[in-house]
């Protein structure tokens, strides 16, 4: 394992207090699940709150704990998870399955372009949006086209690894973009990548085709 880009301190203490939006908070928590150094990082994080909650004074409850144990119950029971993915769009699997090439493989991938696919998941009752979770899969070699950002983006790399300019993120990594900066990420030659993606608002393509069909490909 050779993680070497990791998640700032800044972003650990807001997924820590919740301030994260759920995709990104879900990529957050996938990097944890493989990355042994940011883990150690939260524990000291999480020490600090469990000592911060006993100097709290305890406050009456509109509902008793009885109440939420059923209120949570019914809510549980009304999701459904599908039992295969099977379509292009839907629940996102375990975090120990998203780093699993085969599991991967069995999803259903929307063209994008030459080379380039993307599997859209779905968080909650919301329809995709260009902000929605996805892996992308590049061939080897491939490039995706070159854009910019109007905000934060998160890829963690789930299988294989790219380049972006003169650095590159394998296995494990994760690669947060939060500049207008144009950059264009290629998958390395020796295998097919596999990331998880999500981006504060649509991307900025240069050229216009990319452009003419974000609506279509919710990017």
């Amino acid at each position: 394992m050779n993680i070497q880009h990791h998640i700032p301190e800044t972003m650990l203490l807001d997924y820590m207090s919740g301030q994260l939006n759920p995709e990104f908070s879900f990529i957050v928590s996938c990097h944890l699940e493989y990355c042994a150094t940011c883990r150690s990082r939260v524990e000291p994080m999480l020490a600090i709150g469990g000592n911060a909650l006993e100097t709290i004074e305890p406050q009456k409850m509109e509902m008793s704990a009885q109440d939420i144990l059923l209120s949570l119950q019914q809510t549980s029971d009304d999701i459904k998870i599908p039992k295969t993915l099977s379509t292009r769009t839907s629940v996102i699997p375990s975090k120990s399955e998203l780093f699993d090439e085969d599991v991967l493989r069995s999803l259903k991938y929307q063209f994008l372009c030459p080379g380039v696919r993307q599997h859209i998941f779905k968080l909650d009752d919301r329809k995709p949006s260009a902000t929605s979770p996805r892996i992308l899969w590049n061939d080897p070699g491939i490039a995706v086209p070159s854009h910019g950002h109007h905000g934060t983006e998160l890829t963690q790399v789930l299988v294989g690894g790219y380049y972006d300019g003169d650095r590159a993120f394998t296995k494990g990594n994760i690669q947060i973009v939060g500049h207008q900066s144009r950059h264009q990420p290629t998958a390395m030659d020796d295998g097919p990548c596999m990331v998880l993606a999500a981006a504060e608002a649509p991307l900025n393509f240069k050229n216009i085709l990319p452009r003419l069909l974000q609506p279509l490909f919710k990017i």
